[in-house]
């Protein structure tokens, strides 16, 4: 039998380990949130440009809450075909890369699991406070000469895939505070 002393100092060190463990995977998600997404976002506007041969100018800041701000101005003339695809790859990226990270992260049982799903959280939910600034979406509908009116249809759409490809990590989230 184990002194009680013993037994309470085991008890106050896994509760330590398990606040450590927590700590750790918020701040995966708060980096993905942060500096990932939006870091894959601007990259993926860079590679269009990179493809096309297009110089450019790159302003890069951060800006608290949203993260990581930048932006990215084309100097050369891009075809309307390649500013859609200019404007949507950011975001286009930024999801793919945290649906990636998440479905990887339930299917591989290791010890990077969670990591990989609180990243790929981060990323996702990222992308919802670019949304409602005026930026990628606005300019491809002005690009197909559409109304700017679409874009809150855009914006819930995208919110909806957003929380859809995000549901998994979401629910860890809460788990993990249980």
């Amino acid at each position: 039998m184990f002194p009680e002393k013993h037994l309470k100092e085991l008890e106050s060190s896994e509760r330590k380990s398990k606040i450590f463990g927590k700590l750790v995977l918020l701040i995966f998600f708060i980096t993905g949130f942060v500096f990932f997404g939006p870091l894959i976002h601007e990259l993926g506007h860079l590679a269009i440009l990179e493809l096309k041969g297009c110089n450019y100018i790159f302003n890069i800041g951060f800006v608290f809450p949203h993260g990581l701000n930048a932006g990215v101005s084309p100097l050369c003339a891009i075809t309307p075909g390649y500013l859609i695809l200019f404007y949507s790859i950011g975001y286009l990226l930024t999801l793919c890369l945290g649906v990636g990270l998440n479905i990887t992260g339930s299917i591989l049982e290791s010890k990077y699991s969670s990591a990989m799903i609180y990243t790929g959280t981060g990323m996702l939910l990222s992308v919802i406070p670019t949304i409602g600034i005026k930026g990628d979406i606005q300019n491809a509908l002005a690009v197909m000469n559409l109304d700017p009116t679409y874009s809150i249809f855009i914006a819930l759409l995208i919110v909806l895939g957003v929380f859809a490809g995000s549901i998994q990590g979401i629910k860890d989230l809460i788990d993990s505070e249980r």
